[in-house]
């Protein structure tokens, strides 16, 4: 059975979902790490949030990652767009 654009876009947005409370609880244990120094950013900029979410968003690629060469050869696929 094959997948139409809208299924698709509702397995996203509930990937989306489960993704958005990952970042949250990662981001609040960089935090509590210890490993930086809050007084270093300015709550006026996005720098220190945008940090968090690079080194979330990095975790989460890492759990995602397609295994097999076919998925990374559609993953290398969809990069190029």
């Amino acid at each position: 059975m094959s997948l139409n654009k809208q299924v698709v876009l509702i397995k996203v947005e509930e990937l989306w979902d489960q993704i958005k409370k990952a970042v949250l609880l990662k981001a609040n244990d960089l935090l509590d790490s210890g490993a930086l120094d809050l007084e270093q950013y300015s709550d006026e900029d996005y720098l220190l949030p945008k940090l968090l979410l690079c080194a979330a968003a990095q975790e989460i690629e890492d759990a995602y990652h397609p295994l097999t060469p076919d998925q990374r050869r559609q993953l290398h696929k969809l990069r190029c767009f």
